[in-house]
């Protein structure tokens, strides 16, 4: 029985699977009806690039890194919108009081 751990790390195509390029694809393509969906020919024709095993895991490795300096951003961004808002509250209750 063939093992597609041995070929694949499963987290490239996750990683596929959540990219702008996979998901743009996949409303390009889906059927127009009541409820979107894809149809099983369009699935078929997707093209996904497979570079060798270890390519993924670096690739992989790189895009978990990126995500999670993105998080740190985002965390920074929120803190610092934060204490924006309470340096103007205090502001404001200093010019009040005065």
């Amino acid at each position: 029985m063939l093992n597609p751990n041995r070929f694949f790390e499963l987290k490239y195509f996750l990683h596929f699977f959540n990219s702008s390029v996979c998901i743009g694809y996949m409303f390009d393509k889906q059927v127009d009806n009541a409820r979107a969906n894809l149809s099983m020919t369009n699935i078929s024709q997707f093209a996904i690039s497979i570079p060798p095993k270890n390519e993924q895991k670096r690739i992989v490795a790189k895009v978990d890194e990126l995500m999670a300096f993105c998080d740190e951003l985002e965390n920074s961004l929120s803190q610092s919108q934060t204490d924006c808002d309470k340096l103007i509250e205090a502001a404001v209750a200093e010019i009040l009081a005065a």
